[in-house]
């Protein structure tokens, strides 16, 4: 159900996708990489199958890296007692020595962490610039590589036409020609692909951005405010795992939060910021960005896969 496009605010008719009049559900986003998560857990071995509780399957144990599995524990009187327990323990793959957690201590744990990562106002709107400007920085590259990719195909079209005539000349034979022929049309497919990608992806980039980052300055409220249904696909919209030791959580920020909740790169949208206010102009210094930390223009695309 979660793959229809109605969510996101779109409608099929026919075989074709329009834009719906309806309020979107979820924002594209989410949308795009809440389709990722059933591919991504099939190629880790996971089977589909129907969770107990919408953390499942994203929490991991804080010592060992184990999956966190549910089990209930019955008191004398019979009342029944949530626990998360670590699958590597509880299976006796590792020596791991991390202790049961009660459920509801692990929720408001996971609660308090979105909090804690929630972006500030005025951070998002530092990491806005910043991004914006490692865009604008891409795309002006992106369009110098398309500079060259458009001379080479001006220039394999005409190798194309020469090689025809040179044909119809006997100057060529038909086994020669078939062979150039698709040479030249493999890499002209090719040359087209990357001309046409650069304006797509800068576009589909920036209209993502603002949807992400109003996200990421929201994450916490708009956690509190959803069922536990849409609290499992925000989880796994936002992160990659959440870790777990003893009660307290911590994550790994899937695409492209991992960007907006890291505190590095919080801190030098921050100074840059900060040396612009000063200057009155923004600065140059984008090109110096650490890369393992910044993500290109495709990290926003709707490649994946995002409320």
């Amino acid at each position: 159900m979660l793959t229809s496009p109605y969510y996101k605010g779109d409608v099929r008719f026919r075989g074709a996708t329009y834009e719906g009049i309806h309020e979107p559900l979820v924002s594209p986003e989410i949308w795009y990489r809440v389709q990722a998560v059933p591919t991504a857990h099939q190629s880790s071995g996971e089977k589909t199958q129907a969770h107990d509780h919408y953390l499942k399957g994203t929490l991991y144990c804080g010592q060992c890296r184990s999956r966190l599995i549910l089990t209930n524990a019955k008191s004398r009187r019979g009342v029944i007692y949530p626990y998360f327990i670590c699958a590597g323990r509880h299976a006796k793959r590792t020596n791991c020595e991390q202790r049961s957690m009660f459920v509801p201590d692990v929720e408001a744990a996971v609660e308090n962490y979105f909090r804690r990562v929630q972006v500030p106002e005025h951070t998002v709107t530092a990491l806005r610039e910043l991004i914006t400007a490692e865009f604008d920085r891409l795309h002006a590259t992106a369009k110098q590589e398309r500079h060259a990719y458009t001379s080479e195909r001006d220039d394999l079209r005409e190798e194309r036409t020469k090689l025809l005539q040179a044909h119809y000349a006997r100057a060529v034979p038909l086994d020669l020609l078939k062979t150039e022929q698709d040479r030249i049309a493999s890499r002209i497919a090719f040359l087209d692909a990357q001309i046409n990608a650069g304006d797509i992806e800068y576009e589909q980039a920036q209209a993502h951005l603002d949807d992400c980052l109003a996200l990421a300055a929201d994450c916490h409220a708009v956690y509190m405010s959803i069922d536990d249904s849409l609290r499992r696909i925000a989880n796994q919209a936002f992160f990659e795992r959440l870790i777990v030791t003893d009660d307290s959580v911590d994550g790994e920020p899937g695409t492209p939060f991992n960007v907006f909740f890291n505190p590095q790169m919080q801190e030098t949208a921050a100074r840059r910021q900060s040396r612009a206010t000063e200057s009155g102009t923004q600065t140059g210094d984008v090109a110096g960005l650490n890369n393992d930390i910044m993500v290109g223009a495709a990290g926003f695309e709707p490649a994946t896969p995002g409320l």
